[in-house]
């Protein structure tokens, strides 16, 4: 809660110091209502058994902003719920919270920004990029990124910026982590089209023990350093490209206490790995195409330890109609721990959704889809492959504002 009070504070205090601005208010409603066959991601085989549900969820959001030229401010609160009807006890009717906040203030050669946020979902919303997980536990976030940016001559600038953020989960059964990122990176316009930059990268991640007696409560630290070379190219008026690739060396140490002889041992280890992230879109009048592809390093709440994590994923839209577009979203992640240290199981993960959509009204959206989902897991906790079938309709209203 005082991770949301912080968030509040801010959008308080930016509000009063531009309380005689003109300020855009706007928002959207999303109604979802649908079937799944198996909630909570079990295995056939899994004793517990495979259960399905009848799903309702409503998701009011309200968009605050002023832009200005000098300077922007954006601000996002989002309050939603989902109902599980068929889930014994509620155990899935949980809230969906998402609070934001962003910043930028801008001179002729320097520019300042800053963003905020705090976030509170079900774990199942991020249990492909994080535990794995699809059950009835949430995940709480918060952030704060400040940047600065400084332009060097016409055609080179700098810029600066951090992120401070913390995972922690309601279940003592997954472990909350610290975050701290930095980057430096010096950019050049070569021309209209290409932008090149090279990228200095520091991540510093900490994993905390929990109080379960099941769970080995080791404390994991790690301090990666990584480079890249980014490259943003628009081809034509219908291509772009934007990519990174680089690599990284984790330092990493973890210590295992010993609770008979209170003697903490530390094992230290260090690694070598890629980083990339590769993606090309395509915008016709009919058509438009999203490609991207990536491997990165993220936080981990089941193990502790970090992961790296290889990702793949398309878009595709085709407007058939003025009001009528079919959509094909399709993402696969495969993800490992980063470290030796620790059990490297490992984990995949499918995700197809295809969709229709028509457009009543130009504020009112209705959309019929079906979701499929496929992981498989091999590690100390899990040794299972299970898939679920998804059918949804969405009803959406997007409030124009004043």
């Amino acid at each position: 809660m005082k991770n949301f009070h912080f968030i509040l504070y801010m959008i308080l205090g930016f509000s009063s110091i531009l309380h005689a601005a003109e300020w855009r208010i706007d928002g959207d409603l999303d109604q979802y209502v649908g079937w799944d066959d198996n909630v909570f991601m079990r295995s056939d085989s899994d004793p517990r058994g495979v259960e399905s549900s009848l799903i309702y969820l409503i998701t009011p959001t309200l968009y605050l902003s002023r832009l200005s030229r000098n300077w922007d401010i954006q601000a996002d609160v989002s309050y939603g719920y989902q109902w599980y009807f068929d889930v014994a006890n509620g155990a899935l009717d949980q809230s969906r919270q998402n609070y934001n906040l962003t910043t930028e203030y801008r001179t002729e050669r320097q520019t300042f920004g800053l963003t905020g946020g705090y976030r509170r979902m079900p774990n199942r919303y991020t249990a492909a990029e994080d535990t794995g997980d699809f059950d009835s536990s949430s995940r709480t976030t918060w952030h704060v990124a400040p940047s600065w940016g400084f332009k060097l001559t016409e055609k080179d600038s700098l810029e600066l910026s951090a992120d401070y953020s913390e995972n922690t989960y309601s279940t003592d059964r997954f472990r909350p982590n610290t975050n701290i990122r930095g980057k430096v990176s010096w950019a050049r316009n070569w021309t209209e089209r290409l932008l090149v930059s090279l990228d200095a990268l520091y991540y510093y991640y900490k994993s905390e023990p929990t109080s379960n007696p099941f769970i080995n409560n080791n404390l994991f630290k790690s301090d990666n350093y990584g480079g890249t070379v980014t490259v943003d190219y628009k081809l034509s008026e219908q291509w772009s490209f934007l990519g990174h690739a680089g690599a990284y060396v984790s330092d990493a140490d973890i210590t295992i206490p010993d609770p008979i002889t209170n003697i903490d041992t530390t094992i230290s280890e260090t690694n070598v790995g890629p980083l990339a992230d590769l993606q090309v879109k395509y915008t016709g009048e009919l058509f438009t195409a999203a490609l991207d592809a990536g491997v990165t390093l993220r936080p981990n709440g089941d193990r502790g330890g970090l992961r790296q994590q290889v990702t793949t994923g398309t878009r595709l839209d085709y407007n058939i109609t003025e009001r009528l577009t079919a959509g094909l979203d399709f993402r696969y992640y495969f993800t490992e721990l980063a470290t030796d240290i620790i059990d490297r199981g490992n984990r995949h993960n499918v995700d197809v959704t295809p969709t229709l959509t028509y457009a009543l009204t130009r504020d009112w959206l209705v959309s019929a889809s079906y979701r499929y989902r496929w992981q498989d897991r091999s590690d100390l906790i899990a040794n299972d492959t299970a898939d679920s079938n998804l059918v949804y309709l969405t009803v959406g209203y997007n409030w124009p504002g004043f």
